[in-house]
């Protein structure tokens, strides 16, 4: 039991690594073309990019599962 329980943690942890890395992806290459050239909110050289809104919709996203689970 105690290992059934360990191996879906690791799954749940897995789950939401590969969707913050899909929805990294999509917001990096949605962000890209609207930015003027400058690589989005998340380009190579973070000083010039806008890491503070992927936080803020992250954030959102959050909120919305809480008030979904609610």
């Amino acid at each position: 039991m105690r290992s059934s329980c360990q191996a879906c943690s690791l799954i749940m942890v897995t789950l939401g690594s590969s969707l913050v890395s899909a929805i990294l992806t999509v917001i990096s290459s949605v962000t890209a073309g609207s930015s003027g050239g400058h690589g989005g909110w998340i380009p190579e050289n973070l000083n010039v990019g806008h890491l503070d809104r992927f936080f803020w919709l992250m954030a959102a996203l959050q909120l919305i599962n809480l008030i979904v689970f609610m």
